[in-house]
């Protein structure tokens, strides 16, 4: 096991160093604990959630092209050429009809024209391009930063299954003999 240095001549750096100390030495364990969560979720819901699918978006963005010829095709024209950008959770069958817990990244083209009517925003859902895979088969980098909207997504998912109080009382009224 390392030990954390001590003694640094820059006390900013000795201060980060303390700080950041637990999560250097842990991070074989902090993976665990972030795959282990993603494992037994994927688990649970193999058991018990519905066999449909179920997609969680968590926002699109637009990014444009080249931030330079972009700025300068704003400035000139009013218009700039780029992409959506949309990160979506997703509860859907794999290749042999098993469901799982999938990370997906997808882009279309876009572009930003100020003076259009109906704008700014015009992208192209035609273009669409989908990177799709097993969130647990993810990068680190990508586990580690879904593994935060996990809950968000469990919410959703019951959200979409509950009966809206609303529907459930108009129904029990529907059975009320008159």
């Amino acid at each position: 096991m390392s030990t954390q240095p001590d003694g640094f001549h820059s006390e900013s750096l000795q201060a980060a160093i303390d700080a950041a100390d637990d999560v250097i030495k842990n991070h074989a364990e902090i993976r665990d604990h972030v795959s282990n969560d993603i494992k037994k979720l994927e688990s649970y819901l193999s058991a018990n959630a519905p066999k449909e699918e179920f997609h969680f978006s968590l926002g699109e963005g637009f990014v444009a092209d080249d931030d330079s010829s972009f700025r300068a095709s704003m400035d000139e024209w009013g218009s700039g050429n780029g992409e959506m950008h949309e990160e979506v959770l997703s509860w859907k069958p794999d290749a042999k009809g098993r469901f799982r817990l999938y990370y997906e990244f997808r882009k279309w083209d876009a572009c930003v024209e100020v003076d259009a009517p109906g704008g700014p925003f015009f992208s192209d859902k035609s273009t669409m391009t989908c990177e799709s895979k097993p969130l647990i088969e993810s990068t680190f980098d990508v586990r580690k930063t879904m593994v935060r909207h996990l809950p968000d997504f469990v919410a959703a998912l019951a959200s979409r299954i509950t009966v809206d109080a609303g529907v459930q009382a108009a129904a029990e009224l529907d059975e009320i003999p008159f």
